[in-house]
């Protein structure tokens, strides 16, 4: 049986097991809830899942938005700016220290406040990562808002995870 391209829904995984003989990383499944969709299937049988995120639709088109931009790129050079001065002793250093920090607060509000203006983005804290994504980030293998967008790859393509920099492994001047 050719099953290229197929789709099975509204079954049991034990069904969809013994209809094509598919186990563990052979199959790419689909959900949106970590838990009820993607926890069992890939805890107790293995296989690559993947998460539907609505919510990125909204955060991406926030994130290449050009105003956002210019001020998370501005938020990151006032806060080197902030950590590369904050031991100032002078008083007149000491009061444009502060009115960076006053500046930094303020953007810090900005750009939290532009994804969703109870709780900000729902991928991230002010400067961390939020758990709600630990949840989907440890259950999947890979995230979309729309199932849609895989039509713009081959069935041959492999997406790499891409290794991102925990706090400890920035260079520090301390060695």
């Amino acid at each position: 049986m050719d099953l290229y391209g197929f789709f099975y829904f509204l079954g049991t995984v034990k069904q969809l097991q013994d209809l094509t003989g598919w186990q563990g990383h052979q199959v790419l499944y689909f959900g949106d809830h970590p838990y009820s969709d993607l926890a069992d299937v890939t805890l107790e049988h293995g296989w690559r899942t993947g998460a539907i995120i609505t919510e990125l639709t909204h955060e991406i088109a926030t994130l290449n938005d050009p105003v956002f931009k210019k001020n998370a790129n501005w938020l990151q050079m006032l806060t080197q700016l902030i950590e590369d001065h904050q031991d100032c002793e002078d008083l007149e250093e000491q009061q444009i220290l502060a009115k960076w920090m006053g500046e930094r607060d303020k953007l810090r509000n900005d750009i939290k406040y532009v994804f969703n203006k109870q709780f900000g983005s729902v991928f991230r804290l002010t400067t961390t990562q939020r758990i709600f994504p630990d949840d989907y980030l440890g259950l999947q293998d890979i995230y979309t808002p729309n199932i849609s967008n895989l039509l713009n790859y081959s069935v041959n393509h492999t997406f790499y995870p891409r290794r991102g920099v925990m706090p400890h492994e920035y260079i520090s001047y301390f060695v």
